[in-house]
């Protein structure tokens, strides 16, 4: 009899314990705050480097300035409401931002062979923001 409840109580705190790493906890209003704030200084000092970047096509220019564009709407969104963050929104706002930062690390690169070191130096500073973001 007490190994069969010693059995069973093996048996519930695994159960348990396998419930509990299975949680996803997700941020907090705080975290989302605070990486919001991050991202808002990010694009602000990266929106003016790309009137500096001369080494892409127009088309590639314009959808990136259309990409910061939708990233500055979904900051708003997220500001009115951060919990907004932890649906649809979050997922838009995290793939919108993985582009952008892309594009900041390709126009650093195109700015180092483009012997530009202060721009590229700016571009990358601007391409970090989502590497703190996961």
């Amino acid at each position: 009899m007490k190994k069969a409840l010693s059995i069973a109580a093996l048996a519930m705190l695994a159960v348990i314990s396998a419930n509990a790493q299975s949680e996803t906890k997700v941020p907090s209003a705080l975290d989302i705050t605070l990486l919001r704030e991050q991202v808002v200084k990010a694009v602000d000092k990266y929106e003016p480097l790309l009137k500096r970047v001369p080494y892409f096509d127009l088309e590639q220019k314009d959808r990136q300035v259309k990409e910061v564009g939708e990233l500055r709407t979904y900051l708003e969104k997220i500001g009115a409401e951060p919990q907004a963050f932890n649906g649809i929104l979050g997922f838009v706002f995290l793939e919108t931002l993985h582009d952008v930062e892309d594009f900041a690390e390709s126009c650093a690169q195109n700015s180092l062979a483009g012997r530009d070191p202060g721009l590229a130096n700016a571009c990358q500073d601007a391409a970090v923001i989502d590497g703190q973001c996961h």
